[in-house]
């Protein structure tokens, strides 16, 4: 009895899954096909270094995930051993791709930039298509030195901003009771 409730219960999931991954195959070639003719702007479509990388490994880890539910599925037709070890096996290696398309993912959001922003240094991208699979790169030197422009200037934003504070709640001399 109970065997046979998680196999009901699997079933769903899977489908589910499946609709997942097919969903993604989907959104990311359409994004990839605006990416490499050029429309980038195009609500969606962004555009800066890990773009294309992430686009590529997200249709594999759609493809490769969709067929893994596919061999899911027929593990809980057949119900044997040997089908649960496919689609184990199969399983490991989606996942394992679906993780490298979500580091390539948090790579393109560390990255940041809108439609082309990041301008690479030439040793940088030479790193950048040689190790597409790190998930820990930090990002070229003109990235970190735009990053910490934009922490300087919000620091002097925030320090502008607390001293307009202190002048407006400080008394001034000879002013007790003058509105301003």
């Amino acid at each position: 009895m109970a065997g046979m409730m998680g196999r009901t219960m699997l079933a769903p999931l899977l489908v589910l899954n499946l609709i997942m991954y097919i969903v993604v195959v989907g959104f990311a070639s359409w994004n990839l096909n605006h990416f490499i003719n050029g429309q980038t702007n195009y609500p969606g479509v962004a555009g800066n270094g890990a773009t294309f990388y992430f686009l590529v490994f997200a249709i594999l880890a759609g493809v490769v995930g969709a067929a893994s539910k596919l061999a899911g599925i027929h593990h809980v037709r057949s119900w044997r051993g040997d089908t649960l070890a496919d689609s184990a096996a199969s399983a490991l290696i989606a996942w394992a791709i679906t993780a490298l398309a979500f580091g390539l993912a948090c790579e393109e959001i560390h990255i940041g930039g809108h439609r082309g922003c990041w301008r690479p240094s030439s040793s940088s991208s030479h790193s950048r298509s040689s190790s597409t699979c790190s998930c820990s790169t930090r990002g070229s030197s003109a990235t970190t030195s735009s990053r910490r422009r934009r922490r300087r200037r919000m620091a002097e934003d925030t320090r502008r901003t607390m001293q307009q504070a202190r002048r407006a709640t400080s008394p001034r001399p000879g002013s007790e009771g003058a509105s301003e």
